[in-house]
């Protein structure tokens, strides 16, 4: 299995089919170069999109790592934390952990590694620990 080198300028991301749809999602053309490895892509908020809630879901992969680029997210995890997560900040969902993201900001940019490229989504009941909460 050959691995092939790609770059991706600001004007070339490919604008692809993503989970939520007031979200664009770009691809960087990482997982056609890595084999199938790992994909990486830019995820924009829609303008004049209303942005809202994903509900509780896990993902079906291996590992997700997220590096918010601009804006901001308010995220809970299974284990009954929850933060605002600024641009810089980063975190890393390993598959199967049940998380919502509960509100974005309109300008909320941010960039997802998955491992492997194809990553499902299943929406589920909240954790025992938000079973009686908004989040």
């Amino acid at each position: 299995m050959k691995r092939t080198f790609v770059y991706a300028t600001a004007e070339s991301p490919k604008l692809i089919p993503g989970r939520r749809d007031f979200l664009n999602f770009f691809d960087l053309g990482v997982a056609d170069a890595s084999q199938g490895h790992f994909s990486v892509q830019v995820i924009k908020t829609i303008p004049g999109k209303a942005v809202r809630l994903t509900g509780w879901h896990y993902h079906g992969c291996e590992s997700q790592f997220c590096y918010i680029l601009k804006g901001w997210v308010d995220i809970a995890f299974e284990d009954g934390t929850s933060r605002r997560m600024h641009a810089g900040d980063s975190f890393y969902i390993p598959g199967g952990v049940r998380h919502n993201e509960m509100a974005i900001s309109d300008d909320y940019e941010l960039l997802e590694v998955v491992v492997p490229p194809t990553m499902t989504t299943q929406n589920c009941d909240p954790p025992e620990a938000f079973k009686n909460s908004a989040a």
